[in-house]
């Protein structure tokens, strides 16, 4: 997860968030000074963590702070602050976690649960859900982009089972919790702010959930709501991978020319020392690509366009450039 600022951002408040919900499982007395002491724990091996790649870090804090390129919009206040519901956080969309309707109905549900473990669970996919100042703040104050709700997936996942145990146990206050489901989804579409295919998905995936639950509450027929949970989850799955652009062989060949290995190979005979190579080029298309076990590659969040690589240029000494589509860094 450190490959990426912003999924070490999530993974590291993932693992602090788990650590709170095990002492609320495995402690029942002293709950307080349990948590306070567990939290302690898990923050200075956080620390630590977060101490080891600090050095990888630095070119990270120079962007946050200089901006990633020039194009970057501001985002208002009233958008940042006014709590909304925001489905595509959590659900549908390939950049967020992405489950489906029963994340939504399992955060809402799970709220009057006497499951503290699951009760906390759920009042933090709520703040996920309605704060976007959450996710402003862990895109490090540059976007509101939910990939990095990303590393939340376990924890919600760990939601929804607690979810269908105590509702397969008849231990959901059904009404109310179908009620409140049903209006933070009609919200929900509300606000939507995703593609149109996300929003019918919403429109389709919500109310048969609500008659597969109905189902198994008046014939108790558990299959109902495990068919319509895995049949949808599939199609959500294939209809994404299959809209996906794919690239062509022609375009392969042009990416991985060996024009490019050979500009690569003689960087790495010139210099061995530790350096970064990135494109800037069709990034996104070879971003995979290892050019040899000497090229160590930068990510896109490492932008040769960033303002914040003159900086890099006086920490690190040298900067220079091998071709319009490459750059090296020492």
């Amino acid at each position: 997860m450190l490959s990426s600022f912003f999924f070490s951002v999530g993974a590291f408040l993932v693992l602090f968030c788990y650590s709170i919900v095990l002492v609320l499982h495995w402690h029942h007395l002293h709950v307080r000074q349990q948590v306070f002491r567990a939290c302690s724990i898990v923050v200075l091996h956080l620390m630590l963590a977060a101490m080891l790649v600090m050095f990888f870090l630095m070119p990270v804090v120079f962007t946050l702070l200089s901006g990633r390129d020039i194009s970057s919009e501001s985002i208002s206040l009233w958008k940042l602050f006014f709590p909304a519901v925001h489905l595509r956080y959590l659900t549908y969309s390939p950049f967020s976690i992405g489950t489906t309707a029963i994340g939504i109905f399992a955060t809402v549900a799970m709220l009057r649960t006497e499951r503290r473990p699951y009760r906390a669970l759920a009042f933090l996919f709520v703040l996920l859900l309605f704060l976007p100042l959450s996710l402003y703040l862990m895109n490090g104050t540059m976007y509101l982009d939910p990939k990095a709700y990303i590393p939340f997936l376990p924890l919600l996942l760990l939601l929804c089972g607690g979810f269908l145990e105590s509702l397969f146990a008849r231990q959901i206050p059904l009404r109310s919790a179908m009620l409140l489901y049903a209006a933070v989804v009609a919200l929900g579409l509300i606000f939507y702010d995703g593609t149109g295919i996300e929003q019918i998905a919403a429109v389709i995936d919500a109310p048969l959930l609500l008659i597969a639950v109905a189902v198994f509450y008046r014939w108790n027929k558990r299959w109902a709501v495990w068919g319509q949970v895995a049949a949808f989850s599939m199609l959500i799955c294939f209809s994404v991978n299959l809209g996906d652009g794919y690239m062509k062989k022609s375009s392969l060949e042009v990416m991985y020319s060996p024009e490019i290995q050979g500009i690569v190979d003689s960087i790495s005979e010139e210099d061995s020392s530790f350096y970064r190579i990135s494109e800037e080029y069709h990034a996104g298309d070879t971003v995979n690509c290892v050019w040899g076990p000497n090229c160590y590659r930068s990510s896109v969040y490492f932008c040769c366009c960033s303002a914040a690589v003159s900086w890099s240029r006086c920490l690190h000494g040298r900067f220079r450039c091998a071709l319009p589509c490459f750059s090296t860094q020492r």
